[in-house]
């Protein structure tokens, strides 16, 4: 419903397509903020409208709020009460909210990245499971990152019985360019069309590869093989909080502040809602609530970042220097 239907009301609702057969109504908050404001509950409480219903809703959802708020059970108010979409914990790792704000605009979307440098991120997981690839490009005129991400799924048992299991519609997705579904007898994940599709995807924009991280604990085969050609930009990014707790706060930070933009890939978007955070002696990393909650291609994220993070805007590249005459000795 979320991810399929809600994005199609969304269109609609904001015209940006039409379907005159289609009736769209969605009672909702705008923002988190506004539930603390009894006089926004209307929102997404149409009965509101009706006096002798107003007051009873209100003085309930007042009860409802303050006791999850002593729980810490919160989620459940507002996905029930306040029509909020909320799959993570209290503890999510971002919101929906700061994460849709740094969805890029139609002029990132459109931008040259030919001859850009790329910090890729690999997420390995099983074969029959979901492995990542998700990316940040250094937009240096604009001084921010680019980040997208792509997706292999395993199909094992079937792609229907995966998207019951994983609750989402893998298909839609392949259909819409952010995963390729294994067509293997095995439903394995095949670790050669991986490669085939990171060389073409580097090939057709002439990156300027600057790292790939990766987790060495379920890298085998692949890493071997992709050792052959980017051996010399293959980085061992080890799973624990000396490594990328750092990364995982300064991505959170970037966000914030307007410094990484998305391409709203859909898959992205739900490992981002599916994560938690875990705080244990100022280090934080990301953990999912259950199984199914996939959060694969933000693993991925992380590993990128871990070297992203370090990219100077302000470098200069003298080999340009050189071709402009600008580059000389003073005296």
């Amino acid at each position: 419903m979320h991810s399929i239907e809600y994005q199609y009301i969304d269109k609609l609702l904001n015209e940006e397509t039409e379907n005159d057969e289609y009736l769209a109504l969605c009672w909702e908050q705008d923002s988190m903020k506004e539930v603390d404001d009894p006089a926004m509950w209307i929102k997404s409480n149409p009965l509101m409208e009706i006096e002798s219903q107003k007051e009873q809703l209100t003085q309930a959802y007042k009860r409802l709020l303050s006791e999850a708020k002593a729980k810490g059970t919160i989620s459940n108010v507002l996905t029930k009460h306040f029509n909020i979409w909320v799959q993570s914990s209290k503890e999510s790792y971002m919101n929906k909210e700061e994460w849709n704000s740094a969805k890029a605009d139609e002029s990132l979307k459109d931008i040259n990245l030919v001859g850009r440098d790329i910090y890729i991120g690999v997420d390995l997981s099983r074969v029959g499971d979901l492995t990542s690839f998700t990316w940040v490009i250094p937009i240096d005129e604009q001084k921010l990152f680019l980040s997208d991400s792509y997706s292999f799924v395993g199909s094992k048992g079937g792609i229907e019985s995966k998207e019951n299991e994983d609750k989402t519609p893998y298909r839609a997705y392949e259909q819409a360019g952010i995963c390729s579904i294994s067509t293997q007898t095995s439903g394995l994940v095949d670790y050669r069309n991986m490669i085939v599709w990171l060389d073409e995807f580097i090939q057709h924009y002439e990156f300027n590869v600057k790292a790939i991280c990766y987790d060495p604990y379920n890298a085998g085969l692949m890493i071997t093989e992709i050792s052959e050609r980017y051996g010399d930009y293959l980085v061992e990014t080890r799973q624990g909080a000396i490594t990328l707790s750092p990364a995982t706060k300064q991505l959170k930070i970037d966000v914030l502040n307007n410094k990484i933009k998305h391409l709203d890939n859909q898959l992205l978007n739900r490992a981002i809602y599916n994560a938690v955070s875990i705080e244990k002696n100022d280090s934080v990393l990301i953990d999912k609530t259950t199984n199914r909650n996939k959060i694969d291609p933000l693993d991925a994220l992380i590993n990128a970042y871990t070297q992203a993070q370090y990219h100077d805007f302000d470098e200069v590249d003298v080999n340009e220097l050189i071709e402009s005459g600008d580059y000389g000795f003073g005296w």
